[in-house]
């Protein structure tokens, strides 16, 4: 693959190589810090759909193990143990009980959360894609939560004052996200166009050794 006219810094995804004066660009090798957490869509997508099934798992056992507890217990208020082996059977049925009704809301629970991160993340990088590809920032973060809300608040069917409410806290939380990615990517030597126009603001001059913009 021919490399790309030789411009100075390098562009996203290459490095300087070669003597001082021949400006010969190559790609880098290792993680791809031009995207987001340094993963391509194909790893990071994957990697954020496993996440929200096992977090979204967790809240829906724990939840309804707690429900199915108390329910138990009320079902079974009548009868209370009056041993001390008793007592033993009826904790253990109660927790098999619990468990059993626990198991499958913790699935559907992660699958409604993997759903859910999926769509946003879908939003995200289409923003990305339509702003040229190039600017991964909080800005297509931040929007795709906002929109992530909307769509959310249209399939509960939700009054104009919730989807309000759901619209600024997907734009909220899209923020935040997005200027933790940015942080990531920074530190990672990826470029960000409002940190470059601040020191462009000050006047703070890159540093001339791009040559240690390695993987």
């Amino acid at each position: 693959m021919a490399a790309p006219v030789p411009q100075s810094p390098p562009p996203e995804g290459y490095v300087l190589v070669g003597e001082a004066d021949d400006h010969t660009f190559k790609p880098k090798e290792g993680p791809d810090h031009s995207q987001r957490l340094s993963l391509e869509p194909a790893g990071r997508i994957p990697a954020f759909l496993t996440f929200g099934f096992v977090f979204g798992g967790i809240l829906g056992l724990a939840n309804e193990y707690r429900r199915a507890s108390l329910r138990f217990r009320a079902e079974n208020a009548h009868r209370l143990p009056r041993s001390e082996k008793n007592w033993f059977f009826y904790h253990r049925a109660k927790s098999n009980y619990a468990l059993a009704a626990a198991m499958p809301t913790g699935a559907k629970w992660g699958l409604r959360t993997s759903g859910m991160t999926l769509l946003f993340l879908l939003i995200e990088q289409g923003l990305d894609a339509a702003r040229g590809g190039t600017s991964k920032d909080f800005l297509s973060s931040t929007a795709a939560g906002f929109a992530f809300g909307g769509v959310y608040s249209l399939w509960r069917r939700f009054d104009l004052r919730m989807s309000r409410r759901y619209m600024s806290l997907g734009a909220k939380g899209g923020l935040i996200m997005g200027l933790a990615q940015d942080l990531h990517g920074y530190a990672m030597g990826r470029h960000l166009f409002y940190v470059d126009y601040i020191k462009k603001i000050f006047g703070i001059a890159e540093s001339s050794d791009t040559t240690d913009m390695t993987a």
